[in-house]
């Protein structure tokens, strides 16, 4: 039985690394632009009126590529497909899971954390709760632009400061977190 379980573990781990590779190569993702971190807070504040106080960047450049390119990553990427799991696998570990697996497969550290959501139900207007999602820095049409992203169903749309609509949700946003 331990040989079999080694030989499971060394398997999985391969057949990771090869599903990387297919989806490297089918993608093809070229990164059409490099910012700063200065510029990609001066975005989000100058076009969309995200108060600079409520953007946190870890790196010091963000790669970005078209908005194109990443419909095609949302429809091939399966984190929309997890199982949630309340308290162990949630929406944090759904925005968090796509934002590593983006940046580790195709280097685009540009799939942000959107933290501390309040989200409202836009049929009723009562508060469904808060949130954690996704902002997706992409070259859409030649400009740089920030779509909000839900990992769980998919839903996306051009980010709105606040609040931005997704399905039948309305989005408030409180802050973000680059990597």
């Amino acid at each position: 039985m331990e040989k079999k379980l080694k030989l499971y573990k060394k398997l999985g781990a391969t057949l990771i690394d090869k599903g990387i590779w297919f989806l490297k190569t089918a993608h093809n993702v070229k990164v059409k632009k490099v910012i700063t971190w200065g510029e990609l807070i001066d975005v989000l504040n100058k076009k969309y009126k995200v108060p600079r106080d409520k953007i946190i960047c870890a790196d010091g450049e963000y790669h970005l590529t078209d908005w194109q390119n990443w419909r095609s990553l949302i429809e091939y990427d399966w984190t929309d497909k997890r199982k949630y799991r309340k308290a162990i696998y949630d929406c944090d570990n759904f925005a968090g899971s796509f934002s590593a697996r983006i940046a580790e497969i195709y280097g685009l550290n540009t799939a942000g954390l959107a933290r501390g959501i309040k989200i409202i139900d836009a049929t009723t207007k009562k508060v469904v709760g808060y949130h954690r999602a996704n902002l997706i820095i992409a070259i859409d049409k030649g400009e740089i632009k920030a779509f909000g992203y839900e990992p769980e169903t998919d839903g996306w749309n051009e980010l709105t400061y606040n609040p931005t609509q997704i399905w039948n949700w309305l989005y408030y946003y409180n802050y973000f977190e680059f990597n």
